[in-house]
This record gives structure tokens, sequence and C-alpha cells, in this order.
């Protein structure tokens, strides 16, 4: 079972249906006029005119949205993958089940999220997330409020203390 922490399919919207991309979208068009005007004169900056221009769109809404779905918990048999940590966005963490200890309900913003937008706005956009730590007290993952996960993860370790609110706790 896979979750993503900070992106949901079914309200994804598509590259023309989100505002900011038609701001990419023209810039591109600009620069790649600007472009061909400036063909006759050196073929360098037009090469470079172009390749900002590509950069400009697509390619700063898929890095985008890649970026938002490069966070995510997949819940396997006898551990869990992590994906999305604040040190190494893309690098992948095996957990092992017993390794869980701490479980934290009450505090309801993420520890971890992506840049340029608040714990706040994570919470009102995607509902609660609960927090993970081992016994030392350091954070492993979070994952969205989902009855499920919880459920998954009490019935791999029965020794999991869900509490409401950490005082303490390191990465």
């Amino acid at each position: 079972m896979k979750q993503y922490l900070f992106y949901d399919e079914k309200r994804e919207k598509t590259i023309f249906q989100n505002k900011i991309n038609w701001l990419f979208g023209i810039l591109a068009v600009f620069m790649f006029l600007l472009a061909f005007v400036v063909i006759m004169k050196d073929s360098f900056l037009f090469l470079l005119l172009v390749l900002i221009g590509i950069c400009y769109f697509p390619g700063i809404p898929l890095v985008l949205k890649y970026y938002k779905k490069a966070y995510y918990i997949e819940l396997l048999e006898s551990y869990i993958v992590c994906s999305g940590k604040p040190n190494n966005l893309f690098g992948k963490t095996k957990i092992i089940y017993e390794d869980i200890f701490y479980v934290e309900t009450g505090r309801r913003e993420p520890v971890i999220f992506p840049r340029g937008i608040t714990r706040e706005q994570m919470v009102n956009e995607f509902g609660g997330f609960v927090n993970v730590y081992n016994k030392d007290r350091k954070y492993l993952f979070s994952f969205r409020d989902n009855s499920l996960v919880m459920e998954k993860l009490l019935e791999k370790n029965h020794n999991i203390k869900v509490v409401e609110c950490l005082d303490e706790y390191s990465f």
C-alpha cells in the first residue's frame, strides 16, 4: 500500500488548469519568439534562449509535480519504504516495523513538508498528519491521518505507543 504525503491524484490538475503554468507557458513562447529574432545575429544566443524556453515550459511544471510525488510511504509485508527525507528528497529509507515506538496523533502538521508551502497549508489541503518516531524519539516518517495505515502499523508491531504529543523529538 503506497500513500503520497503531499500529492492527490483525484485533485491533480492538468497542466493548463493550474494558473501559474500559464505564466510559464507565456514566458516560454516569449523566449522562443525572442530566439527567432536573434537567430540572424548569434546562433549561441539562439540556442540559449530555446533551452531557457524549454526550461520554463514544460520543465518547471513537471519538476513541481514530481517534487510533490517524491514524499511517500509504502507499507510492505516486513518493512516500510519511506521517501522524501529532509536532507535527501529522493532518497529512500527502509524501516522495519519493530523500529517504530511512538506514533504521535495530536500534532496535526507533518514534521517534513515541501519547500514553499507552510505546514498549515498542508493541513488545510490534505487534512491531519500522523508523525512516527523510534525509541530514541528520532523522527522516522509522517503519513496522512489514515485508519488503514494506523491499523497496519499496530498489527505489525504491538509495542507501539500512541501518544497525543511528544515534547522532545529530533531528526
